[in-house]
């Protein structure tokens, strides 16, 4: 204490020396007093951010993962549905020596093609153009300092992978369900 007392001092004669007179007024302003504290735990302006980006990232993974078990069914009941129309179709192919895996195969193949395009096209997209929304809209809601977008193989996994292996599941699954019958009731349009 008695040193920055002594410092004080020599800037009270330097100050006088350069012609500033009004030192008091100077003092007040130049004072560091603690009038507040929060401890960094508690202080929400370090951690709401980091606790809303946690919520919105479990709410977008939840998300995703409904719509694609949506997009899933709804693919697997336009494949149902053209399965019923080519009843009979299918049956002669059957009959004529093509398995069900072929034939489950050909009615699968366009929505896993759909899924794949998607995947690659929001990948692109999501490092690209709409990287930028997402940035601007956290940087409208909070000030943080600017950042470095990293490629993340998780993000991958759970935006290109994991919807690949539901879709092709459900449709899968789906199909050879309706797959399950012999060529005569295929024929027969049982």
């Amino acid at each position: 204490k008695d040193e920055l007392e002594a410092q004080g001092d020599k800037l009270k004669e330097r100050l006088n020396a350069i012609g500033v007179e009004d030192i008091d007024a100077l003092e007040n302003i130049t004072t560091n007093k603690l009038t507040d504290f929060v401890p960094e735990y508690a202080n929400q302006a370090i951690h709401f951010a980091t606790n809303d980006f946690g919520s919105d990232k479990t709410m977008c993974e939840y998300l995703l993962i409904v719509l694609v078990v949506i997009l899933a069914f709804i693919f697997g009941i336009t494949a149902k549905n053209a399965i019923t129309k080519d009843a009979s179709v299918i049956g002669t192919l059957r009959a004529s020596g093509y398995t069900r895996t072929e034939l489950i195969f050909h009615y699968t193949a366009a929505p896993i093609l759909v899924t794949i395009i998607a995947a690659v096209v929001g990948n692109i997209l999501g490092y690209t153009v709409l990287k930028k929304v997402v940035v601007n809209m956290y940087d409208a809601s909070y000030s943080l300092p600017k950042y470095v977008t990293l490629y993340s193989s998780d993000a991958l996994i759970k935006t290109s992978v994991a919807p690949l292996l539901i879709m092709s599941a459900v449709t899968i699954f789906m199909t050879a369900y309706k797959m399950r019958l012999s060529p005569l009731k295929f024929m027969r349009q049982d």
